[in-house]
């Protein structure tokens, strides 16, 4: 029987589990001594988490979000999108699309397929245009999160949903183009902790485990 998890990031440690497993936890403190003890609410590797009295999971990167900042792209340059950006402009695209890959592979797999497509891209000044947008677009909704509804073990087992889109993307992952180059798909897919009823395909809770966009390697033709 499962009584309680932990996690370690370096020092710091996350648990979760029974009464029994709290014991535990707080009896090994006594053992090792402790810097400091959260519960409920908290911050954990840059994730903000807190249980709600229904016993929902909440994790949210407000801050994270908060902190975000566009580059900021003279007028001069904004005239011709499809130059191609210098060492500088480079490093501040990578900076911009390493943050914004950080929040995707922690909390927003809502915009893996945006930021993904962009990754792909040909550094240019209207990819960085583009990053700023997307920048936007991750602000205005800073208070996305991941919820963990608490759902029964018993029978419970791994749902894997996946889909593709059909010649949506160019070789390398950009959405530049026309049907005559964007020949490779970009596919999707969540991995899930299931209750035992959705197995057959019943409606009931579920918790994400897992969540990737990327580009296909093989070239389909035909949805067939």
């Amino acid at each position: 029987v499962l009584l309680g998890v932990v996690l370690s990031h370096v020092d710091d440690l996350l648990c979760g589990g029974s009464p029994r497993a709290r014991e535990s936890i707080l009896s090994l403190e006594k053992e090792l001594g402790f810097g400091s003890i959260e519960h409920n609410s908290f911050n954990y590797c840059g994730k903000k988490v807190s249980q709600d009295e229904h016993g929902v999971i909440h994790v949210t990167m407000p801050e994270y979000h908060a902190n975000l900042q566009p580059v900021n792209v003279p007028a001069h340059r904004k005239k011709n999108p499809d130059a191609e950006l210098n060492d500088a402009e480079k490093k501040q695209l990578r900076a911009i699309l390493g943050s914004l890959q950080w929040l995707v592979a922690q909390v927003r797999v809502d915009q893996g397929f945006a930021l993904s497509t962009l990754q792909g891209e040909k550094p240019t000044v209207g990819t960085l245009m583009r990053a700023n947008l997307l920048v936007k677009t991750f602000k205005a909704s800073g208070s996305f999160g991941l919820r963990f509804r608490p759902m029964s073990l018993e029978n419970a087992g791994i749902m894997v949903v996946s889909d593709a889109s059909l010649g949506n993307v160019n070789k390398d992952g950009s959405t530049a183009g026309d049907v005559t180059t964007k020949v490779f798909s970009q596919a999707s897919y969540v991995v899930l902790i299931a209750e035992e009823k959705m197995m057959p395909g019943e409606s009931g809770k579920f918790c994400l485990l897992d969540a990737r966009s990327h580009r296909l390697q093989r070239v389909c033709r035909s949805t067939f």
